[in-house]
């Protein structure tokens, strides 16, 4: 019954993002692996199930976070290859679709976040130049505005990594402290949030990364 292994599919992502919470990766990336293998056998049989495509395609995006999280750089950065390629493609095939475009966003941000990840800054800014285009044209819509606004913290997030990354700590600096606005803005209507929380958490890694640098800095100028 293909509803049935649909709804299976959905608790073992249910349980993946569960276990990612918990700081589990590796059941996490287990129960997506499962996930994404029931979404396989369904599409082999109806290769043109749309809804089965997105549903794979954001298994396999959040496949390419957990492995880059776990240390799997080069695993993490094919996960995330194959999920933006798969999501840009299935935006194509309907333009006027925003939920597909912003699917497409979020997996251009993963791709880029990896491309940083494995010291590739030219790729990533690509990548990030070609998400934040997406987020612009969903803010222009009517639609779930919450929700891409939230995609749109994604690219500034990824913004202050790049720039991080690039030796610019001023633009660093800026854009976390801009994420960080919108973060709270955010959690103030749901502060129990988990991507909230998870946004939170790495804009902290950002600022520390910043006032150790400073520390850093100053420590060499007065020896």
């Amino acid at each position: 019954d293909k509803d049935l292994q649909v709804s299976l599919a959905q608790a073992h992502s249910w349980l993946g993002d569960n276990a990612a919470q918990a700081g589990n990766l590796a059941r996490a990336l287990a129960e997506r692996e499962v996930e994404v293998a029931i979404y396989d056998r369904l599409l082999a049989t109806d290769p043109g199930d749309r809804q089965l495509q997105e549903k794979r395609i954001t298994a396999e995006r959040l496949l390419g976070v957990y492995a880059v999280r776990n240390s799997d750089i080069q695993g993490g950065l094919a996960r995330a290859s194959a999920a933006a390629a798969d999501a840009v493609a299935l935006s194509r095939t309907d333009p006027q679709n925003m939920e597909w475009n912003g699917l497409a966003a979020l997996a251009l941000i993963g791709l880029s976040n990896a491309q940083m990840t494995s010291g590739d800054s030219a790729s990533a800014a690509a990548s990030l130049a070609h998400a934040d285009r997406r987020i612009a044209q969903l803010l222009t819509k009517t639609g779930p505005v919450r929700r891409w606004e939230r995609y749109e913290t994604e690219a500034i997030l990824a913004s202050a990594n790049l720039a991080l990354m690039q030796g610019n700590r001023a633009l660093a600096a800026q854009r976390v402290a801009q994420a960080v606005v919108r973060i709270k803005s955010a959690m103030r209507s749901t502060p129990e949030d988990a991507n909230l929380r998870d946004q939170a958490k790495r804009a902290d890694a950002i600022a520390a990364h910043l006032k150790e640098d400073a520390n850093s800095i100053t420590s060499t100028k007065g020896g």
